[in-house]
């Protein structure tokens, strides 16, 4: 029997014996009780229809990394390959990267960092579906065939307006922020990201070109992110969501070194050992020897700079002399001529350099003729290209937004170590660089110094069997600065961006590659020339093997 009440229960039953009284209908279905001296102690509850139904809102729930999942790549025995969360859109797995029962495989592509899937078996629906002009194959449908997710005909698969089980937003993130809302629209035949201003309703097309879909935002609310056909297979770009550039949330696999001499393709740089090391790899370099981390943070655009236009505007057509140039940013070209790409006032063009070494001119040449533009000196000016050294034409140089979406090799600071050094503002110019050259998904190395025998004096370096005019400091107490400085610059830069570093000093000590040298007192472990043929550069081929060694182990560790 079922008591309607605990008393009833004890009323009919003697010490140790158990009855059920029935629940509250919402929470409980019904609770089991033992009499233990005529008090009623509960056993256990049984839950009811209704609270099961709030418990599991789905007939079957995936759970992972205890993260609820509203779609799920599963084999035969339930196991998860990868599925869509609620909070962060698509959820990879690197995990058990082929199905048991082979109806889903996985690869992992090193190239562009996605995990390509394969399901067999899948065809278009029998009846077929049409989604924005575009067959719909292998759709995810509805019970009344409203479309959530669709293969297109170039291999990629969209999901669009996703809503499934716990899942409320498009392509699994949030759409809404604090002052925007975005979505996807048709404009004339393609699909563009569209932003609408919550408090006027004004509406912005956000995106202009090929079909894109499932915008939502990063978890810091600053940029929207969307899927986009305009590379094959469809991949994700991102831009602020107040406009302006789009940019690949993941980077592409081309290698950019970004640096000064030590990163340079001559004689003096790892760059060849790295070369021999990535024999299938795409390289492009971007390194100025003599330049200091403020150099490459203003030729990269990572810090504004200005200059002042020859009769503050900008001809039809034609060069214009800018003078005022507040940057170094040619400082030190190997060579008379040097040119990159840039914006002034809103016209592209070409800025180049002659007569560096003697008496240097700036020009600044339009790309097409227009009308003369009136600017207001100093005017800034914004890089849109990597530098090319040896010419006045900038052309040929990579467009900068290329160059920043590769895997970005930084080796920035060893000139800033000189008189009127500063700790702060070097790591300001390594932040500014890496918040330019960091996309959501961030490809990227920050190489720190090696300290070798030409921080030393050169009669101290003698002393420690280099040949003359290995040692560069002026004075001991210089010496020790120098030294000193490049160890606290190491630490800063680690503490900064633990896992992104390569303590290339630390690690060139543990192959043995050092000497103690005392300067003023205090033991210094320094790098051979066995290793820094002048001190510096790593000229000699061990050197470049064992340095570009260290290097490529650090992006292997990395998964680059």
């Amino acid at each position: 029997m079922i008591y309607d009440t605990t008393a009833a229960g004890i009323a009919a039953t003697t010490n140790g014996q158990f009855f059920i009284v029935k629940g509250d209908g919402t929470n409980t279905y019904a609770l089991m009780y033992k009499n233990v001296a005529a008090v009623a102690t509960l056993v256990a509850s049984y839950p009811s229809k209704t609270a099961f139904d709030l418990a599991f809102d789905m007939i079957t729930e995936w759970m992972a990394f205890g993260g609820l999942l509203g779609i799920a790549f599963v084999d035969t025995a339930g196991k998860i390959y990868g599925g869509y969360r609620q909070d962060d859109a698509l959820f990879r797995s690197r995990l058990a990267l082929e199905s048991s029962a082979g109806a889903i495989s996985y690869s992992y592509n090193a190239a562009t960092g996605y995990t390509d899937v394969n399901v067999i078996g899948l065809e278009a629906s029998a009846s077929e579906q049409i989604v924005a002009g575009n067959v719909a194959y292998a759709p995810i449908v509805d019970a009344n065939y409203k479309v959530f997710g669709y293969g297109r005909a170039d291999g990629s698969y969209y999901f669009h307006h996703l809503v499934a089980g716990k899942i409320d937003g498009v392509a699994g993130g949030a759409i809404d922020s604090s002052a925007y809302y975005f979505t996807v629209e048709d404009v004339s035949g393609l699909n563009q990201v569209i932003r609408y201003t919550k408090a006027t309703g004004v509406r912005t097309q956000m995106t202009t070109g090929s079909n894109n879909s499932g915008p939502h935002l990063s978890s810091d609310g600053s940029n929207v992110i969307y899927s986009s056909d305009r590379t094959t297979p469809a991949s994700e770009f991102f831009q602020s969501v107040a406009g302006g550039e789009e940019n690949r949330v993941i980077g592409t696999s081309l290698i950019v070194p970004v640096g000064n001499s030590l990163s340079t393709s001559g004689g003096l740089g790892y760059y060849t050992g790295l070369l021999a090391l990535r024999p299938n790899a795409s390289f492009h370099l971007e390194a100025v020897s003599g330049q200091r981390s403020d150099d490459m943070a203003y030729r990269l655009g990572a810090t504004p700079f200005s200059g002042s236009v020859a009769g503050a505007s900008i001809p039809a057509s034609g060069a214009v002399v800018i003078t005022g140039l507040e940057t170094s940013i040619f400082r030190l070209w190997q060579g008379a001529t040097g040119a990159l790409r840039v914006s002034i006032a809103g016209v592209p063009g070409n800025l180049a350099l002659t007569g560096y070494g003697t008496v240097p001119v700036y020009t600044f040449t339009r790309d097409t003729a227009g009308s003369i533009v009136a600017v207001s000196n100093p005017v800034v000016i914004t890089p849109t290209s990597g530098v090319l050294v040896g010419s006045t034409d900038a052309s040929a140089a990579m467009a900068l937004k290329d160059v920043l979406s590769g895997i970005c090799i930084l080796w920035l600071t060893y000139n800033d170590i000189e008189p009127g050094f500063s700790l702060a503002t070097s790591m300001a110019n390594i932040a500014a660089i890496v918040n330019k050259v960091r996309p959501l998904v961030k490809k990227m190395l920050i190489v720190c110094d090696h300290i070798g025998l030409a921080r030393l004096t050169d009669a101290t370096a003698q002393a420690n069997g280099c040949p003359a005019g290995i040692g560069r400091a002026g004075t001991e107490a210089i010496s020790k600065q120098w030294i000193e400085a490049s160890q606290a610059l190491t630490a800063a830069t680690l503490a900064a961006y633990p896992g992104e570093c390569l303590d290339l000093h630390a690690a060139l000590i543990a192959d043995g590659y050092t000497q103690n040298v005392t300067v003023l007192g205090v033991v210094y472990p320094l790098v051979t020339l066995a290793i820094l043929g002048d001190g510096v550069h790593p000229t000699t081929a061990l050197g470049k093997t064992v340095e570009a060694g260290h290097i490529n182990d650090s992006l292997l560790a990395r998964g680059l």
